[in-house]
């Protein structure tokens, strides 16, 4: 998706179906560094109608290494409340973002490592599928 590729400082990453208004906003952004995400809305809407909230960032960073590689980081921080949301982040999303985030890196790693030339043969032959995947990172569809 090519209106994806070149992101700024306030821009709004939807983060699921339109209805729901879930999405990131990115607060800082510098190409082949990092990415910052901020987001408020992580949580259903009929929640929020119930008073509970949420504060959450996500940062992606790229950390040049020797010998030509990198690492990526990736942290999150957030605050929920009241205290019957946070304990249910706790007992449910926590174990559940473990699962996604081990998964998204492991599709981020096999794709770093993988040769150029089948990288160059995979984007070409897979267009589509990369462009869906570079719009949704946490996809396991080739980037």
């Amino acid at each position: 998706m090519p209106e994806l590729q070149h992101r700024s400082v306030g821009d709004f990453v939807p983060d699921g179906p339109p209805e729901t208004g879930c999405g990131f906003v990115i607060e800082a952004i510098e190409a082949n560094r990092h990415l910052l995400l901020h987001s408020r809305t992580h949580l259903p809407a009929a929640w929020r109608r119930q008073g509970a909230w949420l504060d959450w960032t996500w940062l992606f960073a790229l950390e040049p290494r020797t010998h030509g590689r990198t690492r990526l980081l990736v942290r999150s921080r957030g605050a929920l409340g009241p205290w019957w949301i946070a304990t249910a982040y706790r007992l449910a999303i926590v174990p559940a973002d473990f699962v996604m985030a081990r998964q998204m890196l492991r599709g981020v790693k096999s794709r770093a490592e993988r040769p150029l030339s089948l990288s160059i043969a995979s984007t070409s032959n897979t267009a589509g599928a990369a462009q869906a995947a570079t719009a949704n990172p946490a996809s396991d569809g080739g980037l």
